[in-house]
């Protein structure tokens, strides 16, 4: 009997939007990073799209569930070498939680992520990534870049 409710609580956490999945929200901002990481290494497009508030946004709710918002197929002329110009939104996997940086609107926080590679030798190189949430009496999602 457990084994047939954690299955059914494993396809019904899987369910895309569409099929009526409640939206996610991140208790903070460094859950947010931690969480959505996690997501993206898993390619679990459908969990982090529940993640995501779409209000006011042309982005639909497919194109996320589908992995197709996240992910570039193309490999663009100045790709770094670590391919992190793989994932286009919100950060690539293995990012960590740098800062965080208020804006005009009150509830909406940009967050900032890092990585640091130390290949030895030399400087450590890294690299930044920032994408926004908004906050709300539920917790934290993520927005979609602004066109």
């Amino acid at each position: 009997m457990k084994t047939r409710r954690t299955f059914l609580a494993l396809m019904l956490a899987s369910l895309p939007a569409a099929f009526g999945a409640e939206p996610l929200y991140f208790e903070s901002v460094e859950k947010a990073v931690a969480t959505a990481g996690e997501l993206l290494r898993k390619n679990d497009w459908p969990t982090l799209a529940r993640y995501y508030d779409l209000a006011g946004s042309d982005v639909k709710a497919e194109d996320l569930e589908n992995g197709e918002f996240f992910i570039r197929k193309e490999r663009p002329a100045n790709a770094d070498p670590a391919g992190f110009w793989k994932t286009k939104h919100p950060f690539p996997p293995g990012f960590t939680f740098d800062r965080v940086e208020k804006t005009d609107d009150a509830a909406v926080m940009r967050v900032h992520v890092k990585i640091e590679i130390d290949q030895g030798g030399g400087p450590k190189q890294r690299s930044l990534a920032s994408f926004a949430v908004r906050k709300s009496a539920k917790g934290f999602q993520i927005l979609p870049p602004k066109k």
